[in-house]
């Protein structure tokens, strides 16, 4: 069974709290952007904007928060 994101307001929480941090752009990819997550899976979100040295904050407060593995990747770090 495939769990959809049917809103745009089921993600807001997660961007408001990267927002507290300083990101400025919150992009979500993998199975749940797909369309095709599963109970259990993993959340993915990439951002912009956070300060350094608030990543690990941010990170560790969305796992906190939504329960569930988040992997969280700083675009500002992708080479």
């Amino acid at each position: 069974m495939a769990v959809r994101i049917k809103e745009h307001e089921d993600l807001s929480p997660l961007v408001g709290i990267l927002r507290e941090y300083g990101a400025r752009r919150v992009f979500l990819f993998g199975s749940m952007a797909r369309g095709d997550a599963r109970p259990g899976s993993d959340v993915d979100l990439a951002c912009e904007g956070l300060p350094p040295g608030r990543f690990f904050e941010a990170w560790g407060k969305l796992l906190l928060f939504t329960g569930r593995e988040v992997d969280l990747v700083d675009l500002s770090e992708v080479k």
